[in-house]
Protein backbone atom coordinates (compact mmCIF):
# COMPACT_ATOMS: atom_id res chain seq x y z
CA UNK A 1 0.00 0.00 0.00
CA UNK A 2 2.67 2.16 1.11
CA UNK A 3 4.33 1.56 -2.59
CA UNK A 4 1.46 2.94 -4.31
CA UNK A 5 1.31 6.42 -1.75
CA UNK A 6 4.86 7.13 -2.76
CA UNK A 7 4.25 6.74 -6.25
CA UNK A 8 1.48 8.99 -6.42
CA UNK A 9 3.41 11.26 -4.95
CA UNK A 10 6.06 10.97 -7.41
CA UNK A 11 3.62 11.68 -10.03
CA UNK A 12 1.80 14.37 -8.71
CA UNK A 13 5.15 16.35 -7.84
CA UNK A 14 5.79 16.03 -11.43
CA UNK A 15 2.99 17.25 -12.93
CA UNK A 16 2.61 19.90 -10.40
CA UNK A 17 6.59 20.88 -11.64
CA UNK A 18 5.65 20.51 -15.06
CA UNK A 19 2.39 23.01 -14.42
CA UNK A 20 5.19 25.14 -13.38
CA UNK A 21 7.35 25.18 -16.36
CA UNK A 22 4.50 25.17 -19.31
CA UNK A 23 3.61 28.49 -17.29
CA UNK A 24 6.98 29.97 -18.58
CA UNK A 25 6.62 32.23 -20.74
CA UNK A 26 8.77 32.37 -23.81
CA UNK A 27 10.48 36.14 -24.36
CA UNK A 28 11.44 36.75 -27.80
CA UNK A 29 14.94 38.05 -28.44
CA UNK A 30 15.39 41.64 -29.52
CA UNK A 31 16.45 42.22 -32.95
CA UNK A 32 19.35 42.97 -32.62
CA UNK A 33 20.52 40.61 -29.65
CA UNK A 34 22.09 41.77 -26.89
CA UNK A 35 23.87 40.63 -24.27
CA UNK A 36 21.48 40.89 -21.61
CA UNK A 37 18.88 39.03 -23.62
CA UNK A 38 21.42 35.99 -24.30
CA UNK A 39 22.50 35.84 -20.66
CA UNK A 40 18.46 35.66 -19.54
CA UNK A 41 17.49 33.17 -22.13
CA UNK A 42 14.01 32.92 -23.15
CA UNK A 43 12.90 32.93 -19.39
CA UNK A 44 14.55 35.07 -17.20
CA UNK A 45 13.80 33.02 -14.16
CA UNK A 46 13.55 29.43 -12.78
CA UNK A 47 10.21 28.23 -11.08
CA UNK A 48 11.01 28.36 -7.40
CA UNK A 49 9.66 25.01 -6.58
CA UNK A 50 11.73 23.30 -9.19
CA UNK A 51 15.03 25.16 -7.16
CA UNK A 52 13.67 24.03 -4.50
CA UNK A 53 13.42 19.84 -5.58
CA UNK A 54 16.52 20.22 -6.75
CA UNK A 55 17.84 21.29 -3.76
CA UNK A 56 16.47 18.97 -1.51
CA UNK A 57 17.45 16.18 -3.69
CA UNK A 58 20.37 17.23 -4.25
CA UNK A 59 21.18 17.88 -0.52
CA UNK A 60 18.42 16.92 1.73
CA UNK A 61 17.44 19.75 2.53
CA UNK A 62 16.02 23.04 1.08
CA UNK A 63 18.25 25.21 3.36
CA UNK A 64 22.02 24.21 3.04
CA UNK A 65 23.53 25.30 -0.19
CA UNK A 66 26.91 26.24 -1.39
CA UNK A 67 28.06 27.73 -4.43
CA UNK A 68 28.30 24.24 -5.99
CA UNK A 69 25.39 23.06 -5.15
CA UNK A 70 23.66 26.23 -6.87
CA UNK A 71 25.36 25.45 -9.83
CA UNK A 72 23.79 21.93 -9.66
CA UNK A 73 20.64 23.63 -9.62
CA UNK A 74 20.75 25.96 -11.75
CA UNK A 75 21.74 23.83 -14.13
CA UNK A 76 19.45 20.56 -13.93
CA UNK A 77 16.44 23.52 -14.19
CA UNK A 78 17.75 24.90 -16.97
CA UNK A 79 17.75 21.17 -18.87
CA UNK A 80 14.17 20.10 -17.25
CA UNK A 81 12.69 23.58 -18.44
CA UNK A 82 14.32 23.07 -21.92
CA UNK A 83 13.62 19.25 -22.32
CA UNK A 84 9.88 20.09 -21.01
CA UNK A 85 8.77 22.50 -23.53
CA UNK A 86 10.36 20.46 -25.92
CA UNK A 87 12.76 23.22 -26.84
CA UNK A 88 10.03 25.97 -27.49
CA UNK A 89 11.64 27.32 -23.95
CA UNK A 90 16.02 27.83 -24.70
CA UNK A 91 17.18 29.38 -20.97
CA UNK A 92 20.41 30.60 -21.17
CA UNK A 93 22.57 27.48 -21.13
CA UNK A 94 21.11 26.11 -24.09
CA UNK A 95 21.46 29.37 -26.05
CA UNK A 96 25.23 30.14 -25.36
CA UNK A 97 26.02 25.96 -25.63
CA UNK A 98 25.12 26.58 -29.21
CA UNK A 99 26.20 30.29 -29.57
CA UNK A 100 29.49 28.41 -28.26
CA UNK A 101 29.94 25.45 -30.18
CA UNK A 102 28.95 27.85 -33.43
CA UNK A 103 31.51 30.25 -33.20
CA UNK A 104 34.38 27.67 -31.84
CA UNK A 105 34.11 25.57 -34.97
CA UNK A 106 31.94 27.66 -37.37
CA UNK A 107 30.12 24.78 -38.28
CA UNK A 108 26.43 24.59 -38.17
CA UNK A 109 26.28 21.23 -39.23
CA UNK A 110 28.57 19.92 -36.51
CA UNK A 111 26.20 22.14 -34.38
CA UNK A 112 23.32 20.38 -35.49
CA UNK A 113 25.00 17.43 -35.17
CA UNK A 114 26.02 17.49 -31.71
CA UNK A 115 22.24 18.46 -30.62
CA UNK A 116 20.73 15.03 -32.77
CA UNK A 117 23.33 13.48 -29.96
CA UNK A 118 22.72 14.99 -26.96
CA UNK A 119 19.10 15.16 -27.51
CA UNK A 120 19.19 11.18 -28.48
Amino acid sequence: MEQNAIKNDIKNVALFLRRKIWKLRESKLQNPISVEAIRDGQCSSIPAELSEFYRILYTGSKDECNQRVERYVKSSAEDDIYKTTRGEVKPSKHMLLGMGLKSITGSEKFRKLLIILVTA
